[in-house]
């Protein structure tokens, strides 16, 4: 049984650029389930049927995601960055705090929490994300636009808006 020869740190993940019907994913996604309950992969099916458009089923897996027990510190970022695509900003945020920590971390792991954060009405943690993500890089146009536009909303100079609305 080949389920038992994979090392417990090893995370697997279901990708498939060949296949564009429906029925082949369902078979794949059936025989990849059989390796048991995995955050990871959850937030994958999430993200695969958001895309195919059958929300029912991206959101039944986006809640066993969330419900799935959390056994390693680095899941977080993948329940941050399923929370994020599922336009649940709030979750999002909860868990990019969580994932990111005091750690210095990828700039578009950053500003992807900013957004979260934006979208969340969270204006001054936001700046703060995105003006220490902007120090590690400034040369970065995005985020010194972002930073801007969330330094802007705090000073009342801009309406309080969201940004990349995902719904």
């Amino acid at each position: 049984d080949i389920k038992k020869k994979i090392p417990d740190n090893v995370s697997l993940v279901f990708w498939d650029y060949y296949h564009t019907d429906k029925e082949t994913y369902d078979v794949m996604f059936k025989e990849h389930q059989k390796f048991g309950d995995d955050v990871s992969i959850y937030c994958n099916l999430t993200e695969l049927y958001r895309l195919n458009g059958d929300m029912d089923k991206s959101s039944y897996y986006y809640k066993k995601a969330l419900a799935t027990p959390v056994t390693d510190p680095d899941v977080y970022l993948k329940l941050a960055t399923c929370a994020f695509e599922k336009g649940e900003h709030k979750n999002a945020s909860i868990y990019f705090e969580k994932a990111i920590k005091d750690d210095l971390f990828e700039i578009e792991v950053l500003t992807l929490y900013g957004i979260s954060l934006i979208n969340s009405g969270e204006y001054q943690k936001a700046y703060d994300t995105f003006s220490k993500a902007y120090r590690l890089d400034p040369t970065d146009i995005d985020l010194k636009f972002y930073t801007k536009l969330a330094r802007q909303i705090l000073d009342g100079d801009r309406e309080k808006e969201s940004f990349l609305p995902l719904d």
